[in-house]
């Protein structure tokens, strides 16, 4: 197995358990290879009284469990004060989208994708921790924005929308201008991040699928393919329908 194969692997499966995924997943029962509902594992919680280590499971489905490794027993129900202590791997969605945005390029542009668009700013990304890349960072020219993020623009908005709006499944959005290709993701209906990389995009086919872009909707059991332009198309039909509805 080769490098590139190695960091995906740690990169699905960073997200896989990141803890707002993870919560995700618990809601809709995305289930991953071992087929077992998912569910947040502390196994570092403690009593808040007493100090001695618990190991609490957190899902919405099953609600809170909390087992006692030293006696090795269920205790949930006992009344217990639990300190619960977590982290949210602040680069893991970054190198997520990088990863998709890397397959999805090539599978929708092909070899205008691999000429056109500086794609070693998605390589960079994908291979290292960007918060720990130092100078090596400013050889990168691809604009992002993530889940943690304030939107700035409407635009932004917009995307943001568009990853929502497809209940529990996820979405890529491939949207190239005159300057950039812009690759944005949600997972399980949560906006996740954005990448925007240099490229000359005036070779790239813009009519029928993929006029303005192309999107994917990973819906089982076939994914939805089409262009952005159908895209918000349908978006500006449904607020039409919503409001008129309300008025």
């Amino acid at each position: 197995m080769d490098f590139n194969s190695n960091v995906g692997s740690e990169i699905d499966g960073a997200l896989a358990n990141d803890f707002l995924v993870m919560s995700k997943r618990d809601k809709h029962g995305a289930k991953g290879h071992s087929r077992k509902h998912p569910e947040n594992v502390f196994t570092n919680a403690s009593n808040a009284e007493n100090g001695e280590t618990l190991h609490v499971t957190l899902g919405q489905v099953r609600g809170l469990r909390l087992w006692d490794p030293k006696q090795k027993r269920d205790v949930t129900g006992q009344g217990q004060k639990v300190n619960i202590g977590f982290k949210v791997d602040l680069d893991v969605t970054l190198r997520f989208v990088a990863k998709v945005a890397l397959s999805a390029g090539y599978l929708v542009y092909g070899d205008h994708f691999r000429k056109h668009v500086k794609h070693e700013d998605f390589r960079k990304i994908m291979n290292q921790r960007p918060t720990e890349m130092g100078d090596l960072l400013k050889t990168i020219e691809a604009q992002y924005d993530d889940r943690f993020l304030e939107p700035q623009t409407d635009n932004q908005k917009i995307l943001r929308a568009m990853m929502t709006g497809f209940g529990p499944h996820s979405v890529i959005a491939l949207i190239p201008n005159s300057r950039s290709l812009s690759v944005v993701v949600g997972v399980l209906g949560d906006y996740i991040g954005m990448l925007s990389a240099p490229a000359d995009t005036k070779t790239f086919p813009n009519t029928g699928e993929y006029r303005q872009g192309q999107f994917f909707v990973l819906k089982k059991p076939v994914a939805i393919r089409d262009s952005i332009w159908n895209l918000r198309e349908q978006m500006i039909k449904r607020a039409e329908e919503f409001f008129a509805k309300r008025s």
